[in-house]
């Protein structure tokens, strides 16, 4: 399946209705949903979907980690999501304002950071969309470094649940948080979700007509 075709599928769904549909095929051992990770721009809620473009950030004290060939931001596909793994220990943004200037430039949908950021003034008159689990002032340089790009990262790796993206992997995210999809699971995902989608609106019918959760949910949710 095509990136845009996977988009399309996915198109009429939140991270929340993707994350339940992952949950109920957790069968498949796809975890999904970003732990910790929040939306700090635009100030406007938006929704955004696209391939993951995957940079991990080490500590400039790694000196065996490869060193990056090249800026991330400057080869980053247009349509893409930019995906970063900081290191938990670094104290520094790895996102800020001129990065965001360039990937608007070169057509990037967005940037979702597991770690901090900064220049939050200039996402926002940007309008840029950027999801992160936390702020810094200060910038990389001298703390970490980018390593592997397009490589698998694994996000929020100190707690319970971490997610392994992989470039190409469909993400989206919107103002509830951000979800990552396998290429090859975006159709029955979006058929799952579907499914659950059309049982919460008939609860949520009658909910609001006096019902209650309980007899709701055995109403609807098989």
């Amino acid at each position: 399946m095509d990136h845009q075709t996977a988009i399309s599928l996915l198109e009429p769904y939140s991270s929340c209705d993707i994350s339940d549909a992952l949950c109920k095929l957790i069968h498949l051992n796809i975890i999904g949903h970003f732990p910790r990770v929040v939306s700090y721009s635009p100030k406007t809620p938006v929704r955004i979907a696209g391939p993951a473009y995957t940079v991990e950030f080490v500590l400039t004290s790694n000196t065996a980690a490869a060193k990056a060939k090249m800026n991330h931001v400057d080869t980053a596909p247009p349509g893409s999501i930019i995906v970063i793994k900081a290191h938990r220990d670094a104290p520094n943004a790895v996102w800020g304002g001129l990065m965001t200037a360039r990937a608007k430039s070169v057509g990037v949908k967005g940037a979702v950071i597991d770690g901090n950021i900064r220049d939050i003034a200039e996402l926002h008159e940007f309008d840029f969309p950027v999801w992160a689990s936390g702020q810094s002032t200060m910038g990389a340089a001298p703390f970490c470094r980018p390593t592997g790009v397009t490589e698998p990262i694994t996000i929020g790796e100190a707690t319970p649940w971490p997610v392994v993206v992989k470039t190409g992997d469909i993400i989206v995210a919107d103002e509830d948080g951000v979800v990552r999809i396998p290429l090859e699971h975006v159709e029955l995902v979006a058929k799952e979700c579907k499914l659950r989608v059309e049982m919460d609106k008939k609860c949520m019918h009658d909910i609001k007509n006096g019902s209650t959760i309980v007899d709701a949910f055995a109403k609807h949710r098989k």
